[in-house]
């Protein structure tokens, strides 16, 4: 445990705040960090920063911008939080295609099944207030619920937070082929219809129509339509305003277009799709939101928001990531609306979305108060792979026991940062150069979304007059010739008989 305390205090006291990393010259790659998600707020005082940790949110971005463009991901758009602080934040591509409108903050993105753990705020809040019990039956607030087969009156509502209820996943309906989403009259006659899957309280298994059931016991828990009571007591006070849940015009405003992807391969051609309205599943999968709004939501759930016990209180927050069905040793469980994990020694809660082309994850470390959230507009989008990456590596083993103590960062060398960039030829892999703390490194970037940032770098060693060894002293030699401004212009191979030219910054 002593171990685990010292790693989190590192963490908060050496960790730098976005905008941290420096930027290169030139014009031709982007900006090492974005300003923080809410620009108006003054940023807390941070420490100066270690090399090593700047140096990951450098390569961070790149490896970001590189991902995005090289899997052909129309848009994307991620937060990294530590504690009340906005670490890094990074927008890529486009919301829109056909426009060239770009993501940006304020684009607007279905969450898909994030919205079950703004769900399980709503009912614990109920709860705390003395107007829901989790083990009570469902019909006490729902006197009409019925399934097929009388087992109606043993389904709680803690089940349905952990998906124990024993309901089937959807309805009989095809609505995820034709995007025609049921009312709740006729999705509680489906339900009727239907006899579960299993006796309640018995298996474990994701279920859409009990998040909408769910969400039928907390308007009448509350008195109010579920969409409202959220909107008022869960988005509104965490400062979420640009967020909604459910259809119609206004949920549509500022919407990033969805997308598919013809033949479901990487290379396939982007099919826009059409916007749906989940109406009686809202609870499960309707909430839409901004990658600001989703990072105020992850801040309130580490306990790093002042106001945020005014929602939820904080034991009830972490009622919500301990496991409700695993016994004492676990490795993966489900909490209140979480999915729970145990990744390099710590709790890791997440949950995954996907909805109308969209897809979004938040992932938090609470006992390091670290969180991501990431949202895109195309349905095969890594998004759970991306923000295990970046949680991944900032809480490397390695990363951490190279932190030195807290030094101010020497200004970056102007000479070498006017050779980085993106160089490439038909032919060859792309090269992306990159100035961290120690000098020059390269790496190919990749489309994989799994393998470490730091995967494939090589370090370029001076040679003198603009020639370095790729790695070691033995390593391949290159040279970079310069444009008339005094930029990288090539990578020189095998004596000017091979060369890669330098690329224009990603979109």
């Amino acid at each position: 445990m002593r171990t685990r305390a010292l790693v989190a205090a590192l963490l908060a006291a050496l960790l730098p705040s976005a905008g941290a990393c420096a930027t290169a010259p030139c014009g031709t790659s982007p900006a090492a960090a974005s300003a923080p998600a809410t620009p108006s707020a003054q940023p807390s005082p941070v420490a100066p920063s270690p090399p090593p940790v700047n140096d990951l949110l450098v390569l961070l971005d790149r490896w970001y911008d590189n991902l995005v463009a090289m899997r052909h991901i129309p848009g994307m758009a991620i937060v990294v939080l530590r504690g009340p602080e906005v670490l890094w934040r990074r927008e890529a591509g486009f919301a829109d295609l056909a426009s060239g409108r770009a993501v940006s903050p304020s684009t607007r993105f279905y969450a898909g099944s994030v919205t079950k753990l703004v769900t399980a705020v709503a009912a614990l809040q109920l709860r705390d207030a003395g107007r829901l019990e989790l083990d009570a039956p469902v019909t006490r607030y729902l006197p009409d619920f019925t399934v097929a087969g009388g087992d109606a009156s043993r389904v709680t509502v803690r089940m349905l937070l952990t998906h124990r209820s024993g309901l089937r996943r959807e309805g009989a309906d095809p609505y995820w082929m034709t995007y025609d989403f049921p009312s709740w009259r006729t999705l509680a006659a489906e339900l009727a219809a239907a006899p579960l899957d299993a006796p309640p309280g018995t298996r474990t298994a994701y279920s859409n129509v009990g998040m909408a059931v769910l969400g039928q016991v907390i308007a009448a828990a509350a008195d109010e339509p579920y969409a409202d009571y959220v909107a008022t007591h869960v988005l509104a006070p965490l400062g979420m305003t640009a967020s909604g849940v459910g259809g119609g015009d206004a949920a549509l405003a500022g919407l990033a277009t969805p997308y598919s992807r013809e033949q479901r391969h990487l290379h396939g051609a982007r099919r826009a799709l059409a916007a749906g309205d989940p109406r009686a599943l809202s609870p499960a999968f309707g909430l839409v939101t901004t990658a600001a709004d989703l990072a105020r939501f992850a801040r309130f759930l580490l306990g790093a928001d002042p106001g945020g016990s005014s929602v939820l209180a904080p034991d009830s927050v972490a009622e919500m990531m301990a496991p409700q069905d695993a016994g004492p040793v676990w490795t993966e469980a489900r909490g209140l609306g979480f999915e729970l994990e145990k990744v390099k020694g710590y709790l890791r809660a997440s949950h995954n979305g996907w909805f109308s082309g969209h897809r979004a994850q938040i992932a938090l470390v609470p006992e390091l108060g670290l969180g991501a959230v990431v949202l895109a507009n195309a349905d095969d989008a890594p998004v759970a792979d991306v923000a295990g990456r970046v949680l991944d590596d900032l809480i490397d083993a390695d990363t951490l026991a190279r932190l030195a103590p807290a030094s101010a960062l020497a200004p970056p060398d102007r000479d070498l940062a006017a050779l980085v960039g993106l160089y490439g030829a038909a032919w060859l892999p792309e090269r992306d150069v990159v100035l961290l703390s120690d000098g020059l490194w390269q790496y190919t970037p990749t489309t994989s979304a799994s393998l470490p940032v730091r995967h494939g770098l090589a370090r370029l060693l001076p040679m003198g007059g603009d020639r370095f060894h790729v790695g070691s002293a033995d390593g391949q030699i290159i040279r970079f010739a310069r444009d008339a401004d005094g930029c990288g212009a090539r990578i020189v191979l095998q004596d000017g008989a091979v060369w890669l030219e330098r690329r224009p910054a990603r979109p």
